[in-house]
């Protein structure tokens, strides 16, 4: 397994240019394995945004708070290998913070991180209805 978030996306960018031969404007899309839910009807309005917006970057937000996942710019792809290992992806949208587009969302699963045991109790107490 890579060390780190930005080794094992680089690793997927790496093979999606090695098998599809992205041209610039082509995307790509983050789904950190820490945000669980992804909900139909929000990929299809994070694409639809995505296919009439020209940012290099697209990032949902709710409750006025950014969340997942997140539309790249395939010309950003070969800046993933230069953030510090220490890093994670969002080195590369602090980069670029004024050519971020957003869209606004109602649907809380985009806010959604399970980082600790608490926070995959809080899940699923949700979810439970408490």
């Amino acid at each position: 397994p890579p060390p780190d978030m930005r080794s094992s996306v680089q690793h997927a960018l790496d093979a999606i240019r090695a098998t599809h031969a992205p041209t610039a404007d082509d995307g790509w899309l983050l789904v950190p394995a820490d945000h669980p839910l992804l909900v139909a009807d929000v990929l299809a309005q994070l694409i639809k945004a995505w296919n009439t917006s020209d940012a290099p970057i697209l990032v949902p937000r709710c409750d006025g708070r950014r969340g997942h996942p997140t539309f790249f710019r395939w010309s950003l792809a070969d800046e993933v290998v230069t953030i510090p290992c220490d890093k994670g992806l969002n080195e590369l949208v602090r980069w670029h913070m004024n050519d971020i587009a957003e869209i606004s969302l109602q649907d809380r699963s985009v806010l959604y991180d399970l980082d600790t045991p608490e926070d995959y109790e809080a899940m699923q107490a949700r979810f439970r209805g408490e």
